[in-house]
């Protein structure tokens, strides 16, 4: 067989190879057009699309893993927190406020360095209050001032030097509380939108949905409609929320709201209280 021959008969044998495999198209040789298949879109245990930690379309899934993702997140990153607690008699009953309690935390990154302030203020008719009226704390690592104030008015201070890590404020960013508010309420997602290229997530929610998880001052009864609204970020981070509901007090009704708000977040400055120096000298110390 000449060479050419030999070449010929080769390339017939490879072509009828090919022709003998079943391509699964239509006859006359069209190509088929390939449709992918979609890809299942992921979902939380509540059947909900992730939006954060403990957080998807549905609404608030994890109170746990919400809290301490905002702990951890702020703790890192440093923040300024004012929470504030109001039981006050509804417009018909006297409009009367009969206690509130503020809170505020300023905390530089990693906690190394904070002010912690808590403000209680209550008239005649709320029988039962803290001691003290105000409680201040500074802590810088590893030094700690307190400054208790009562309605005397009688002021007072208490000190270290050598204060454990973390210092006396367990923790600055409240995420115990925050984590009951949350989940006592079944909220919901209802919009969001962009703050400085992180997603924030509004939620609003009008039912009870654990009434053991909402927490109260003890002189109150019977908890019900309550409203809440919040924002919380993709981070997990609760950047706000305000939490009202009626209540019973001395046999007459009373209305609860619970404000919480950020700012400062990654930019906190902790500057030194102007009590500072007579903590120092009532301490018997120059340190701080």
């Amino acid at each position: 067989m000449r060479r050419g021959t030999a070449l010929v008969l080769v390339a017939a044998v490879a072509l009828a190879g090919c022709g003998a495999v079943d391509t699964g198209g239509p006859p006359g040789g069209e190509t088929p057009t390939l449709t992918p298949a979609p890809v299942p879109e992921a979902t939380g245990p509540d059947g909900g699309r992730p939006l954060g930690p403990g957080l998807s379309t549905r609404g608030v899934f994890d109170p746990a893993a919400l809290a301490e993702s905002h702990r951890t997140s702020l703790t890192e990153r440093g923040f300024v927190l004012t929470r504030n607690r109001t039981v006050f008699r509804p417009n018909g009953s006297g409009g009367r406020t009969l206690n509130s309690v503020e809170i505020r935390a300023v905390v530089e990154p990693g906690a190394e360095a904070y002010r912690f302030t808590r403000v209680e203020r209550s008239s005649r008719q709320w029988p039962i209050a803290d001691t003290y009226a105000l409680i201040g704390v500074w802590y810088s690592e590893p030094v700690v001032r307190n400054r208790f104030v009562d309605d005397g008015p009688f002021e007072r201070y208490w000190g270290q030097d050598r204060a454990a890590s973390g210092g006396p404020v367990r923790d600055p960013t409240r995420s115990g509380s925050l984590r009951s508010d949350v989940e006592a309420v079944d909220l919901r997602v209802v919009g969001n939108e962009s703050d400085e290229g992180t997603r924030v997530y509004r939620l609003r929610g009008s039912r009870i949905s654990s009434s053991a998880a909402l927490v109260f001052p003890p002189l109150l009864s019977a908890p019900r409609n309550a409203s809440m609204v919040a924002g919380i970020d993709e981070r997990g981070v609760v950047r706000s929320y305000r939490l009202t509901f009626d209540a019973t007090f001395d046999g007459g009704p009373v209305r609860v709201r619970r404000t919480h708000r950020l700012s400062n977040v990654g930019n906190a400055t902790v500057d030194r209280p102007g009590w500072l120096s007579e903590a120092n000298v009532s301490v018997g110390t120059a340190g701080g």
